[in-house]
């Protein structure tokens, strides 16, 4: 937090804030990292390429992803019967498309321990001059109750634009 402050008060930049506080920090995250690692430091947030963060978040096991397919009762079944069939009424054919199978599709999101959705991925970081043979993959993160992920589904997928998707319980953030 001190490098952003300091940056804020150094540069004072009009706009384009966290981009630039982002690039300074991995500018001297590259200056410092041996050139033996042959390191690839990019910010997610710029491209083309971009790059999907999820995925990252996910194998790196510091959040956990939900699907809604995940949920296998009787009880879920029906509750993705009417959340697809929510979706496909609330869904912009202009934007969406008229494909049945894409206005009710369910999209997964990825939900932090502790910040909930209330996060983002800025940076990307690959040590290609590395090896880590014997590091072990982290087993996935799994916190969230089954009602708690339903609704933070729900919510991603007909209200993201409100972020109530990403607290961690219906009461606000975090939960008690």
């Amino acid at each position: 937090l001190d490098v952003v402050a300091e940056h804020f008060l150094r540069i004072r930049p009009a706009n384009g804030f966290v981009d630039s506080t982002t690039d300074e920090i991995l500018a001297r995250l590259r200056a410092d990292l041996a050139p033996a690692l042959d390191a690839f430091v990019v910010n997610t947030d710029e491209g083309p390429p971009y790059y999907h963060v999820q995925t990252v978040g996910d194998v790196a096991a510091v959040d956990q992803h939900v699907e809604a397919e995940q949920f296998a009762s009787d009880e879920a079944a029906k509750w993705r019967e009417e959340l697809s069939d929510k979706l496909e009424d609330h869904r912009d054919t202009k934007m969406w498309g008229t494909d049945t199978a894409t206005l009710r599709k369910i999209f997964g999101v990825n939900v932090h321990p502790v910040w909930g959705g209330w996060y983002a991925y800025r940076a990307l970081v690959v040590l290609r001059g590395a090896s880590a043979k014997n590091l072990p993959k982290p087993e996935p993160l799994t916190f969230l109750s089954e009602q708690d992920a339903r609704r933070i589904l729900s919510e991603y997928n007909l209200r993201h634009q409100e972020c109530l998707w990403r607290d961690l319980s219906a009461e606000g953030h975090p939960p008690e």
